[in-house]
């Protein structure tokens, strides 16, 4: 296998972004990941989210393939004596491409977003996962919380 490199997303990777969604999408609800709306749907979003910074991305690389991808998006509340600009984080968007899983690209993708919410003075990260991930995010820190797993950082 090639080396894995790692870098945040821009506009060019938005194709690859809408690829990576739609198989995401694909795997956990089932849905048809060549139906030309949501393909549009998903591409109309990152191409409005990417550039205004209301989604960030970090993608593992390998030559010059996407072969996994993280999200995170902004939730903005109004402040608490905790959380006094009110900003949380939801992470979204985490897939591999099955023949890439067991080597920790996840855990890297994972690694860099939690130290982006640490730069961003982000209060909270929050997240919904399937059974089979949640180790991946116990090892980051995040706890169960209800239907979500989170992590305080402050």
């Amino acid at each position: 296998m090639e080396a894995v490199s790692y870098r945040r997303a821009t506009t060019s990777d938005i194709p690859s972004l809408v690829e990576l969604r739609a198989a995401f999408l694909a795997e956990a609800t089932g849905a048809d990941a060549s139906d030309p709306v949501l393909l549009e749907a998903i591409e109309r979003y990152f191409s409005a989210a990417i550039p205004g910074g209301d989604f960030i991305s970090y993608l593992a690389v390998a030559g010059d393939r996407v072969i996994a991808t993280s999200g995170l998006v902004y939730h903005r509340h109004a402040p608490s004596a905790k959380n006094l600009s009110g900003v949380e984080l939801y992470f979204m968007n985490m897939y591999t491409r099955p023949e890439w899983r067991g080597r920790g690209i996840a855990a890297a993708l994972l690694d860099k977003l939690v130290a982006f919410a640490r730069e961003a003075n982000c209060y909270r990260i929050r997240l919904h996962t399937y059974p089979k991930a949640v180790r991946l995010y116990a090892r980051a820190g995040f706890v169960l919380a209800g239907d979500e797993m989170k992590l305080d950082l402050k």
